[in-house]
């Protein structure tokens, strides 16, 4: 069976989809507060790192921490909408890029599934 990672088209179609991603997210002004004077090439590699990991990608698991990694944005009021937002804003950049519904379906039901751990709930 494909791993999501396959269905997804690999590391060149997840690299466009991020780089989608965080443009919408840098226009929507309930989302962009968080982002300010982050590195944003290296939230870009991360985030494509952990989208790799939960896709069965070939990099196989990368370690990550979630719930510290984002405390100061739950510190600054991050909450289960702004999650809500940025998975409508992925879910955008991978239907732009023309994949199957079902796959693009897939993705956001998996990471929609690690809010709690982002949001420390």
């Amino acid at each position: 069976m494909e791993t999501l990672y396959i269905r997804l088209g690999g590391e060149h179609v997840i690299e466009k989809a991020v780089d989608l991603l965080y443009s919408k997210v840098r226009d929507d002004k309930s989302l962009a507060p968080f982002f300010e004077g982050l590195d944003m090439p290296r939230q870009k590699r991360m985030f494509r790192l952990f989208l790799n990991t939960v896709t069965e990608g070939p990099l196989g698991r990368v370690g990550v921490e979630l719930r510290s990694a984002h405390a100061h944005a739950v510190n600054e009021g991050l909450s289960q909408q702004h999650m809500v937002s940025f998975l409508e804003h992925l879910r955008s950049a991978f239907t732009e890029l023309k994949l199957e519904p079902d796959v693009v379906e897939g993705v956001v039901k998996l990471l929609a599934s690690y809010s709690d751990d982002v949001l420390g709930l």
